[in-house]
């Protein structure tokens, strides 16, 4: 029954980045991670809604951009550590091909420490 009763909206993935091995010390920087979501964001840029940077905040940064198939948060520490939050409504999509793989691309020197596939919806999807 209760399988009966999902209804799933939406897929979120979370993706920790950090500096490739030898690369801890390479600096990222704002204007890096700007380049580098937008890189990602390319094939959807007809679509964005509203994007926002977040800065001052500490040392590191938020870039949040909207859109009408889903968002992507970016979290940069100020150091070497990146998350990335994605949800997309249209469960099929990649979020590692599509959006981190191309992201990672553009910084360079980066490696995956964690992905964290969440489907999203009601009835305790």
């Amino acid at each position: 029954q209760q399988f009966s009763e999902q209804r799933p909206l939406a897929s979120q993935t979370i993706f920790q980045l950090d500096r490739a091995d030898g690369h801890e010390n390479d600096a990222i920087s704002q204007s890096q991670l700007v380049n580098a979501l937008d890189f990602a964001l390319e094939p959807f840029q007809d679509s964005l809604n509203a994007n926002d940077v977040f800065a001052g905040l500490g040392t590191g940064i938020l870039l949040v951009h909207v859109w009408a198939e889903g968002h992507i948060i970016v979290l940069w520490d100020g150091s070497s550590r990146v998350d990335l939050n994605i949800l997309t409504y249209d469960e099929s999509v990649d979020h590692k091909s599509k959006f981190a793989d191309p992201f990672m691309d553009k910084i360079g020197d980066m490696k995956l420490l964690l992905q964290d596939e969440m489907p999203r919806g009601t009835g305790r999807v």
